[in-house]
């Protein structure tokens, strides 16, 4: 039997995507000059909660990665 992606995996590595996706985004609101049309402050407030919640995410999915990390190690032996 061919070896199948477990839905689990496939969330996993989502998570991380997403992990990445609102790190850049935080880092687009501190330090691009995209929204403009948003006032300083609240561009800076905005990327530190998106990079916060990167971080929260990241260390919520962690433990996952390293428990599906560990379950391919067991399998293949």
């Amino acid at each position: 039997m061919p070896n199948r992606i477990s839905f689990s995996k496939v969330m996993i590595y989502f998570g991380l995507f997403m992990v990445f996706i609102y790190v850049v985004v935080g880092a687009m609101f501190i330090f691009a000059q995209v929204f403009t049309y948003i006032p300083r402050e609240f561009r800076v407030i905005f990327g530190i909660f998106f990079v916060i919640y990167g971080i929260f995410r990241f260390v919520k999915i962690y433990p996952k990665l390293k428990k599906n990390s560990q379950d391919e190690d067991t399998d293949s032996i």
